[in-house]
């Protein structure tokens, strides 16, 4: 009997979206993925390399693939995320917009980029090639390439240290944005044992509703999407905004401003959190997704106002303010959010 891998199986992708591009890269190679912290500059490295930041005491070097690839620069957003690869004894950070999915590639299907095509000879260096889905086509990373050209910028410590005081990442962001940058940095050089969740800290999703702060269980959450193309649905609650589809799934959007005693107005929610609940999927509409942060339980107190108790776990401070940690949940499950069709 032959028990040699076969090598033209199919094979998990991370498919993420960079500057209206779509790309991926091996999901055995994704270490971890985190929203995008404060970087500091290292000397003398290129231009593509954003910076580096300290993960649990490890220095990585983060790429800007559009300057890899010649595409320009272009200003960073706190919604943007890092995503962490470990290829041998290295490990090399990406900055990408949106993570959207995983998808399994055969290596049958994935074929060079012509030549000319969108700068593709200045960049096949680092892809295995392109690959179709659809309509669309997904270019998919050399992590090997890219982890051997970023190698040169990794760093210790002292020099990172060395390296902050004399730069300021993305000067021209607002003060919100800055502490924003600077607290997940605090936060990523945090030791291993202290950051886990069974050191009695919870993995929570920060998000923006009607101006204030919502801390929502990681755990529940199975991803982040922009809000398009909403049917409403007769029959239904205020707080049912309508559904969406979510690549072939439907998924009921809600508003929980009303479960949370929070007025309605104000700009328009254009991001929804995704939920999983057993078999349910809900959509969260927000405002914004700020950060996945890990908060002690030390750090937690009982709601100040008993109106919305039913749906809060309680409060705890969040840059500069407080935040409202929900039970998802219970939101889920009580919250009724059910969807009554019949006229």
């Amino acid at each position: 009997m032959d028990f040699r891998p076969d090598l033209q199986s199919a094979r998990p992708y991370l498919v993420f979206n960079l500057r209206g591009f779509l790309y991926a890269v091996r999901a055995l190679n994704v270490r971890e993925i985190i929203w995008l912290p404060d970087l500091a500059a290292i000397e003398e490295s290129s231009p593509h390399i954003a910076g580096v930041f300290n993960l649990r005491g490890k220095i990585i070097p983060v790429a800007d693939l559009g300057l890899l690839f010649g595409h320009g620069q272009r200003r960073y957003q706190v919604s943007d995320s890092v995503i962490v690869i470990e290829v041998g004894n290295s490990l090399i950070g990406v900055i990408v917009n949106e993570v959207l999915d995983v998808k399994e590639i055969a290596p049958a299907d994935i074929e060079m980029p012509l030549a000319g095509r969108g700068g593709a000879g200045s960049r096949h260096h680092y892809l295995e090639g392109e690959a179709k889905s659809g309509d669309d086509i997904i270019m998919v990373l050399d992590a090997e390439s890219l982890a051997k050209r970023l190698e040169s910028a990794e760093g210790t410590e002292e020099g990172l240290e060395g390296a902050a005081s004399a730069h300021q990442f993305l000067p021209d962001a607002n003060p919100e944005e800055k502490a924003l940058f600077s607290e997940r940095a605090r936060n990523l050089r945090q030791p291993a044992e202290d950051a886990e969740i069974g050191e009695g800290r919870m993995p929570l999703a920060i998000a923006g509703v009607g101006g204030e702060y919502f801390g929502l269980d990681v755990g529940l959450v199975r991803e982040f999407t922009d809000i398009r193309h909403v049917t409403p649905i007769p029959c239904c609650p205020p707080r049912i905004i309508g559904n969406m589809n979510l690549r072939g799934n439907i998924i009921t959007l809600v508003d929980i401003r009303g479960l949370l005693d929070i007025p309605g107005g104000g700009a328009d929610a254009t991001k929804a959190v995704i939920t999983e609940v057993g078999d349910t999927l809900i959509g969260i509409a927000v405002n914004e997704v700020f950060d996945v942060a890990y908060l002690r339980q030390s750090d937690l107190s009982a709601a100040p106002s008993a109106s919305a108790g039913k749906y809060v776990r309680g409060v705890a401070p969040y840059c500069g303010g407080m935040m409202t940690v929900l039970d998802l949940k219970k939101i889920i499950e009580e919250g009724e959010l059910t969807v009554n069709e019949e006229v």
